[in-house]
Formats: C-alpha cells, sequence, structure tokens
C-alpha cells in the first residue's frame, strides 16, 4: 500500500501540475481530499493577467463596437485659434471634449463661449434659476480638466435663443471679429437631437461664416448612424420633428484616446447633467466606462456653396 503521506505528495504534485495547465488555484481534486492547496506566486500573476486582458478585450470589444473607424482622420495642426460655440455648458465636452485637450496641448488656442448658463438642465426641462451657479462652476471645473482658460459663459436664456436671434447674431459676429479664429466648432443645422437652442446658434453661425467670415473654416460636431444606434439623445426636445433631415454626415473624425481621461473627468465635472447621461447610454454599463468608449469625435467640414 502507498503510505498516506506519499499518497499525499503525489496528489499535491499532480495538483501543481494541474493547476499550472488550466489555471485554477485549487482543483476538484484537491477539495475532495480535504488537501489544502495554497496558490503559488505564479498562478496568482497569471490570474491577474487573465483578469487584466479580459478587461482589455471587453473594452476593445466596446470601442469598435461604438465607434466607426472606417471614417477618414482628420487633423487639427494648422488652426492657430479654435472658437468652440455651444448653446449649453457640457455640450462641448460631449461634442469634442478630447479635440479640446489635443488642440490645447498642441499649443493652439481655443476659446469657449455658452450662450446660456443651462438654468433648464433639469430631467424634465423645468426652469431652475439655482443651476445658473451649479452649472457655470461645473463649466469652469470641465474646462480646467481640458486645458482651457479662455472662456465666456453667456446668459442669454435657456430656452430662450429663438427669441433673440438678432441680438445672439449680433453678439457672435462681433466675437468672431475680435477674436479672429480660423476655426469654429459648433453643432450642425439639425441641433444633433433637434433642440431649439441648438438649432438657432448653429443656424446663426452658419450665416455669419458663409456671408462676413470667408477665411474661416466650420466644423460641425456630429456623429456617424452606427455611434447614433448605441445611444438614446433627448428627441423628445425636438419642435421640429423633421430635424434629423438636416443632420450631416461625418466627413472626417479626430481620434481622441491619448486625452481621453481629462474628457471622462470633464464630463463628471457635470455632476447636475449625470441624470441627463445616465439616460443616454445603456443602463447595464458604468457611465465611466460608456464615457470611456468616446475615443472618437467626428465633424463635418462646411462647405460654402
Amino acid at each position: 500500500m502507498v503510505k498516506k503521506a506519499n499518497f499525499r505528495k503525489i496528489l499535491y504534485n499532480e495538483l501543481v501540475w494541474a493547476r499550472s495547465l488550466a489555471g485554477l488555484n485549487i482543483s476538484l481534486a484537491a477539495r475532495r481530499s480535504g488537501v489544502r492547496v495554497p496558490p503559488s506566486p505564479h498562478m496568482i500573476i497569471s490570474t491577474i493577467i487573465g483578469f487584466i486582458a479580459m478587461c482589455i478585450l471587453v473594452y476593445a470589444l466596446a470601442v469598435l463596437t461604438v465607434n466607426d473607424f472606417s471614417i477618414l482622420s482628420g487633423s487639427i495642426d494648422r488652426y492657430k485659434h479654435i472658437l468652440v460655440l455651444f448653446p449649453h455648458p457640457d455640450d462641448e465636452v460631449f461634442s469634442c471634449g478630447g479635440t479640446i485637450k489635443q488642440a490645447v496641448k498642441k499649443g493652439i488656442r481655443v476659446t469657449v463661449a455658452t450662450m446660456t448658463k443651462g438654468e433648464k438642465g433639469t430631467p424634465d426641462g423645468h426652469e431652475e434659476l439655482s443651476l445658473k451657479t451649479t452649472r457655470a462652476q461645473e463649466l469652469q471645473k470641465a474646462l480646467s480638466y481640458l486645458g482651457v482658460t479662455d472662456f465666456i459663459l453667456n446668459d442669454f436664456g435657456d430656452g430662450e435663443l429663438e427669441h433673440k436671434r438678432t441680438e445672439i447674431t449680433a453678439y457672435v459676429a462681433n466675437l468672431i471679429k475680435q477674436l479672429k479664429p480660423d476655426l469654429v466648432i459648433t453643432y450642425d443645422t439639425s441641433g444633433f437631437y433637434g433642440h431649439p437652442d441648438h438649432i438657432v446658434l448653429a443656424e446663426v453661425v452658419t450665416k455669419l461664416v458663409k456671408t462676413s467670415f470667408p477665411d474661416v473654416t466650420l466644423w460641425y460636431t456630429t456623429a456617424p448612424q452606427k455611434s447614433l444606434d448605441k445611444i438614446s439623445l433627448p428627441v423628445h426636445m425636438a419642435q421640429d420633428p423633421a430635424f434629423h433631415k438636416r443632420r450631416t454626415l461625418p466627413t472626417h473624425k479626430i481620434v481622441v484616446a491619448r486625452g481621453i481621461y481629462s474628457k471622462v473627468r470633464a464630463m463628471f465635472a457635470h455632476q447636475s447633467q449625470m441624470p441627463g447621461f445616465k439616460k443616454s447610454f445603456p443602463a447595464y454599463l458604468p457611465l465611466w466606462l460608456s464615457f470611456s468608449c468616446m475615443i472618437v469625435e467626428y465633424f463635418h467640414q462646411y462647405q460654402r456653396k
């Protein structure tokens, strides 16, 4: 008969071999025999590496699922001053936060101007005046993560831009004259999801660039259908049901993977808007993961006719 001690030694050696082969800390045989086999440093490291590899694989699949890498790559290198114009705080980071960060790192001057303080940025769209202060602070914090120090926060009234079109036109025209940007970034005339404020500002900027500023390049922020299919936009805010017919397709993309950490931090800086963000992305994914998958930003370059 095999002595009990020798049996345990043989069993232990067999378990070590099985563990190294299958990646198991304790095999079924060890559990049945009552032998406690402590995991070796090699197996702990292998388990950790396996877990990390699995996480990287899942992230890579998510990135490939939500982004369209077939679109041509663009560049901001030739621009010296970029003016980013949006109606509300948070529009800037959601649409082109990574591009802003990339421009700042390249030494390009970036000015961000918002037309309102976003006092209607509540889950049901009702006005909450205290949000003006909150969202102003959030914008400043978000832009600090993106490296932007030159920003303008206006107060034309959230949801009121249609009634102040003349005033806004004069303001934007004067702003472009003063700053002399060579690239302006804003929404396209669909407002992305039909938001009236988005549409008004886009129409104002487009008309000005077309008629008064021939040397200024205009980029619309947009997205390919592949990306739009993965998110839920608040289209209930649209007043024109045909807004999507004016949506532009991307002419180029900017890969912002190197600045994605700053973009994610900037998005989380807009804490008052988290309920809205959560509705836009799949509920089964943590918000930070959804944000971190947005490593590509898409633009449509406006062509004068």
